[in-house]
């Protein structure tokens, strides 16, 4: 595709920052799930790893958001929303996991810190749909603070959900 052939150091250098991303993330769940199955075989209950089981949706969930917002009209543009989609929905699983849903979850701030920390990422993110400004309806940096908003909020919905499921199991 002719914008990744112009910019091959720079797609390099995103390829080598989405591996440290992934890798660092994939290092955690595995940390993590050696002390789940610990924990669970001490107790002689078989393993459950609650929402870590979902890793896989925030690439989805990230992936359709950024195609609901931005409408690619093109396969250019469609594979590079795709893989910005993803990873972002991955940065998004991060920081409500992290971060946000640090704060009570009866409180309404974790959506709203959600909105907004969508919003700043994803107008980031349209930086890199400059060169597909021509094809799309509004400027890339307002398709990016919609698509990134998106995002964050099935995160953050999606990660309420499954926190209040393992609470309500805990509580039995």
């Amino acid at each position: 595709m002719d914008v990744l052939g112009r910019h091959p150091l720079i797609w390099g250098l995103n390829g080598v920052y989405i591996g440290i991303a992934v890798g660092l993330f994939l290092r955690y769940f595995y940390r993590d799930d050696r002390r789940i199955e610990t924990e669970a075989a001490a107790q002689g209950q078989p393993t459950d790893y609650g929402r870590d089981a979902h890793w896989l949706e925030p690439f989805f969930f990230g992936a359709l958001a950024y195609l609901v917002a931005f409408l690619p009209t093109s396969p250019a543009l469609a594979v590079i929303v795709l893989v910005i989609g993803a990873m972002s929905g991955v940065v998004a699983a991060g920081v409500s996991h992290f971060f946000i849903f640090t704060i009570p979850r009866r409180s309404a701030l974790p959506i709203l810190l959600s909105l907004l920390a969508g919003a700043g990422q994803g107008t980031l993110t349209g930086l890199l749909f400059r060169p597909f400004a021509s094809e799309l309806l509004l400027n890339p940096l307002v398709h990016g603070a919609i698509a990134g908003s998106l995002t964050y909020i099935m995160t953050a919905a999606r990660g309420r959900s499954l926190a209040s499921q393992e609470s309500a199991s805990h509580v039995r």
